[in-house]
């Protein structure tokens, strides 16, 4: 199968997308496969993943903020959030 460069952009998208909220091991192997191929993805791929993790850090900050435990986030469990938080700085370092 031959995809063009979007396409495949599409799909790291699209996986991101789905890995977060997650609470197995595909939390632990998207966040793996993103650091492993964050060079290869265009700036805008970037951005956009960078643009949805902190908007969901931002949700998941206010609600630690305001001691809601019961709300769900798309973060996941806490050591998944503790994941994509660290994942977020790291991707800040190393962005186009």
């Amino acid at each position: 199968m031959d995809l063009t460069q979007r396409e495949q952009e599409l799909l790291v998208i699209n996986s991101f997308r789905y890995s977060l909220g997650r609470m197995t091991y595909i939390v632990y192997e998207t966040i793996n496969f993103l650091r492993n191929h964050w060079d290869e993805f265009n700036s805008h791929t970037q951005r956009v993943i960078q643009n949805d993790l902190k908007l969901e850090i931002d949700t998941y900050n206010r609600l630690l903020e305001n001691k809601d435990s019961t709300s769900p986030t798309n973060l996941g469990m806490k050591m998944d959030a503790e994941s994509w938080i660290e994942f977020y700085n790291w991707s800040k370092l190393h962005c186009k």
